[in-house]
């Protein structure tokens, strides 16, 4: 009987630890500043599906005398950039690298609403580097 309890109590340990989720956060130049461990509480199912809901969060920021917003971030595949002002002459590109500075993707703008598709590239941290009429910008974008 001992032998089965110590191995059920080895067992729940291995599944409690399981629960943990590490988080990193970079700053610009790649270098991690911040590791959080986020404890999960167990939820039942039904808890659990009451916490889902829709990912609408935004980025925004002023850029080149235009508001730039970057949504949903994190993302799940299409990422979108909306430029809202004076957007006739809009002049500038979109570049996304990987956090280990490779290129990814590069487009010009040419639409106050830019779609980036990232569903074929892998979950992770990317960077987005906007040039607006000579003005750069870089936000981190996540992908789930």
């Amino acid at each position: 009987m001992k032998p089965i309890l110590i191995l059920f109590l080895i067992g729940f340990n291995f599944y409690l630890f399981g629960q943990r989720q590490v988080h990193y956060s970079y700053d610009a130049s790649g270098n991690r500043i911040k590791r959080e461990i986020i404890l999960n509480k167990l939820q039942s199912y039904s808890e659990r599906k009451k916490n889902i809901q829709k990912d609408t969060s935004f980025v925004s920021e002023k850029l080149s005398g235009q508001i730039v917003k970057i949504y949903p971030n994190p993302t799940r595949g299409i990422l979108t950039v909306c430029f809202s002002g004076k957007t006739e002459n809009l002049t500038g590109s979109v570049q996304i690298c990987s956090i280990s500075g490779q290129n990814i993707l590069s487009m010009k703008i040419s639409s106050p609403i830019v779609s980036i598709d990232l569903t074929k590239n892998i979950p992770g941290t990317y960077l987005l580097k906007l040039t607006l009429n000579g003005e750069s910008s870089v936000w981190k974008i996540i992908k789930e």
